[in-house]
């Protein structure tokens, strides 16, 4: 019997490993699944053939959802790379004009008067220092998006096995079920209530993220658009990526979006961005609770520090399944503290 434990643990262990590059992939085809799995349902009671209908939904997600993203993404990696080109040419003139107009606005003219009168430094000092410092954060940025473009073959790849998984999932989805429930080392009970729990956070965190953070992104890239600022496809994109972010959102970016308008002089854009700003944050708290109606709830704090180590540990994927194993753990902690694991 050990010995038969050993060779099972050899060839788990085996195919995880040679799986393992695919494992996130397959784990996000997993949380699609699941959050369409209701849909398989219905197109069931409507005698379409499961595979058939997973057929049909996988196409449905593939090009309601995640073709818009790829797409969305393409645009901003297009104009990213411009924009890096501009910064890596000529950063420090850049910077000293973003300067100079800022010292030119009355309100900041004050605040510079005021802290040279209190601190032994002058204006040029204040400007080289300032600088330098945008300098070393502009060509960081610039070299964290080098990376980010460098990783888009990869990432296509990823889709695409993402859209596979999300298909086999969903036609053999309960033949899976069935096999995890009879195999696994906790109770049934304990089990089903991890399904469970397993279903609610992939609705809670995933659908409604995504969901919300879609709509930011639209709302905002528009506003951008329509008020003639550049860049309005990179705004979107970046407004998309940071919704995900628990507590603090799109907020940062889409007010430092209309401060700068501000500083080149364009203050009828920058007031349309700066209340476009708060109706795309807004937004969030109207979305959300729609897309949820009764899904299962991280505690904030905790839901933010899930996500960002999940983004540490796992990469961009590790923004959804981050919060989704904490709420795992969640569930797994109760179960054990009121005795329901065997």
């Amino acid at each position: 019997m050990t010995a038969r434990k050993i060779i099972s643990a050899i060839l788990i262990g085996l195919f995880v490993y040679v799986a393992s590059p695919l494992l996130l992939p397959l784990a996000m085809g997993a949380v699609f699944a699941v959050l369409f799995f209701p849909w398989l349902k219905a197109l069931e009671k409507r005698k379409v053939p499961v595979p058939l209908a997973s057929a049909i939904l996988t196409i449905g997600v593939s090009l309601g959802l995640l073709l818009p993203v790829a797409i969305l993404a393409f645009m901003a990696a297009k104009t990213g790379l411009q924009q890096l080109r501009m910064w890596k040419e000529a950063p420090h003139a850049t910077e000293a004009t973003l300067f100079h107009q800022l010292v030119e606005m009355p309100w900041a003219k004050k605040i510079i008067d005021y802290v040279t009168s209190w601190f032994p430094i002058g204006v040029e000092e204040l400007a080289t220092a300032t600088q330098d410092l945008a300098s070393s954060i502009g060509l960081k940025i610039a070299d964290l998006l080098a990376a980010l473009f460098t990783q888009l073959p990869s990432m296509a790849m990823g889709l695409a096995i993402t859209v596979l998984s999300i298909f086999f999932f969903l036609a053999d989805g309960k033949r899976l079920l069935s096999f995890i429930r009879e195999n696994s080392v906790l109770s049934k009970r304990h089990t089903d209530k991890l399904f469970a729990a397993f279903a609610g956070m992939c609705r809670s965190v995933v659908l409604a993220t995504v969901v919300s953070g879609f709509i930011q992104a639209i709302i905002y890239s528009l506003a951008v658009f329509f008020v003639g600022a550049k860049n309005a496809p990179l705004i979107g994109f970046l407004v998309f990526l940071a919704s995900f972010i628990p507590l603090i959102g799109s907020f940062p970016l889409t007010i430092g979006v209309a401060v700068q308008q501000f500083f080149i002089g364009n203050r009828t854009a920058g007031t349309v961005l700066l209340i476009m700003a708060i109706i795309t944050s807004l937004s969030d708290n109207v979305v959300r609770p729609l897309v949820l109606k009764g899904g299962a709830q991280l505690h904030p704090l905790l839901a933010f520090v899930a996500a960002f180590g999940g983004l540490q540990v796992l990469g961009f994927s590790g923004v959804f399944l981050g919060p989704i194993i904490a709420g795992l753990f969640v569930v797994t902690i109760k179960n054990l503290i009121h005795g329901d694991v065997d």
